[in-house]
C-alpha cells in the first residue's frame, strides 16, 4: 500500500543501461547499498534483482516527465506476486519487464518477457 512519485527525465546519454545489457549492472555484493552506487539503473521505478519471494500489492508509481526506461524491471526473480500495481505518467505500452523469472503471478499489469 504505497504510492511513489518520480520526477522522470532519465537521460539515456548519461548512463544508458538498455535492457539488452542487464547483465552489465554491477553486483557490488559487499558494499553498503547507497542510492548512487549504480548510476542510472534500467528502470525508473523499481529495479529488482536476485529475489525469491516478493509480493507487491497495491503499489502505485507515478512519473512526472517521460523516461526512456520501463517502470519496473524484475531480473532473476522467483515466487513473485504483482497485485494491483500501476505505473502512471509513462507513455510506453509495456511498462514491466520480467527476465529470468519463475513462478510469477500478475493481475493488473502488462509485462514484457525477455529470455
Amino acid at each position: 500500500n504505497i504510492e511513489i512519485n518520480y520526477p522522470g527525465k532519465g537521460n539515456d546519454g548519461f548512463a544508458h543501461m538498455p535492457l539488452s545489457r542487464l547483465d552489465d549492472v554491477p553486483e557490488k555484493e559487499t558494499a553498503y547499498p547507497e542510492f548512487s552506487m549504480f548510476g542510472e539503473l534500467p528502470a525508473w521505478g523499481f529495479y529488482v534483482r536476485h529475489v525469491n519471494g516478493l509480493v507487491m500489492n497495491n503499489v502505485k508509481i507515478n512519473i512526472a516527465a517521460p523516461d526512456y526506461r520501463p517502470a519496473m524491471v524484475f531480473d532473476d526473480v522467483r515466487n513473485l506476486d504483482i497485485l494491483s500495481v500501476t505505473a502512471t505518467g509513462d507513455v510506453k505500452e509495456k511498462k514491466f519487464v520480467l527476465r529470468r523469472a519463475d513462478n510469477v503471478k500478475v493481475d493488473t499489469v502488462q509485462a514484457i518477457y525477455i529470455e
